[in-house]
């Protein structure tokens, strides 16, 4: 049980890192592949914009764009649209996790950082692993320090 709750511990500390980490370099800032073109990387700004200021249902189709043209960054903000029930998207984690997924696999550290947690708590589908949730969030804070 002891060792249970030191797990635990190591990787709420460890999941802190990576998010001290990504915030003092700014979230994974992924640009768009070049065949994309810059429209894409402005449709990404207002998503961003809109998301801060709260304006959700003006945000989500705006992702789903960059999403579609392969942003991961675009995936990340639509698995936390998901996860959080926000942009008109009921919460659902299972598709919380499968954006999340597509943010990873796009090299997007908080996408990594999100499927982490998502085993952390056994969400979304997939089974609490804590081997997994490490992995992810060691793989997030490598990617944050390779987008330094």
């Amino acid at each position: 049980m002891r060792m249970r709750s030191r797990l635990r511990l190591r990787l709420v500390l460890c999941a802190l890192a990576v998010s001290s980490l990504m915030s003092a370099q700014g979230t994974n800032r992924q640009n768009s592949s070049p065949a994309v073109g810059s429209s894409a990387a402005e449709t990404l700004a207002s998503a961003k914009k809109y998301y801060a200021l709260h304006q959700y249902s003006q945000a989500s189709p705006l992702f789903l764009k960059a999403a579609a043209a392969g942003n991961g960054e675009a995936a990340f903000y639509l698995g936390l649209m998901y996860q959080n029930g926000q942009g008109g998207f009921a919460k659902d984690y299972v598709l919380a996790v499968s954006w999340f997924r597509k943010a990873a696999d796009a090299g997007n550290a908080a996408g990594m950082r999100g499927l982490g947690f998502m085993y952390m708590n056994g969400q979304g589908g997939l089974a609490k692993d804590d081997v997994q949730a490490v992995s992810w969030f060691r793989k997030a804070a490598d990617g944050a320090m390779r987008a330094a």
